[in-house]
C-alpha cells in the first residue's frame, strides 16, 4: 500500500514539474494519459496551499467525552481482571 502512496505522490511532483516548465493542463494530461481536470485541480490546489499531500480530513467527531472514555476503560480494565483467572 505504501508504494502506492508513493507512486500517487510522485505522479503530483511530476505535474507540478511540468506545469512549472510551462506545458498547459491538456498537454500534461495527454503526456501522463490523465485527466486533463486532474491536472487542473492539482496545479491549482498546489498553487493556493504549496503542498502536494492530501488535507487532512476531520473524520466523524467522538460522541464520547473525555470522562466517559475514562470510565469505559476503567470498566474494561476491571472486567478483563476478573476474566483472567476463569477457564472456558
Amino acid at each position: 500500500m505504501k508504494s502506492d502512496k508513493s507512486a500517487k505522490f510522485k505522479e503530483r511532483e511530476l505535474i507540478i514539474k511540468l506545469s512549472n516548465e510551462g506545458k498547459t493542463c491538456r498537454e500534461i494530461a495527454s503526456i501522463l494519459d490523465i485527466s486533463k481536470s486532474k491536472v487542473s485541480f492539482l496545479v491549482i490546489r498546489h498553487k493556493e496551499i504549496g503542498s502536494l499531500n492530501d488535507k487532512p480530513r476531520s473524520g466523524q467527531p467522538t460522541l464520547l467525552t473525555k470522562d466517559k472514555r475514562e470510565v469505559l476503560s476503567a470498566m474494561n480494565s476491571s472486567s478483563e481482571s476478573l476474566n483472567a483467572g476463569a477457564s472456558f
